[in-house]
């Protein structure tokens, strides 16, 4: 699951819409829209949704980093 999936599974679960969010991260809506679409999050960002969030930042990271280091071991 990439990063925007789980941003947008983490809008959709607190009933929001995405200008609600961007306000309640305090990220202007059309910085959150271009992340999500691009996929591309700075740690700012991430770490400023994840505070808002009650979750870890490295919740909020993309899978593949994972898959990459299990298919290493």
């Amino acid at each position: 699951m990439t990063t925007s999936e789980k941003i947008l599974e983490l809008i959709e679960e607190l009933g929001l819409t995405q200008q609600q969010f961007a306000r309640l991260v305090g990220i202007h809506y059309i910085s959150l829209n271009k992340n999500l679409t691009k996929d591309n999050f700075s740690s700012k960002s991430l770490e400023k949704i994840a505070k808002a969030c009650g979750v870890s930042m490295y919740d909020l990271q993309s899978d593949s980093v994972e898959t990459t280091l299990t298919q290493v071991s």
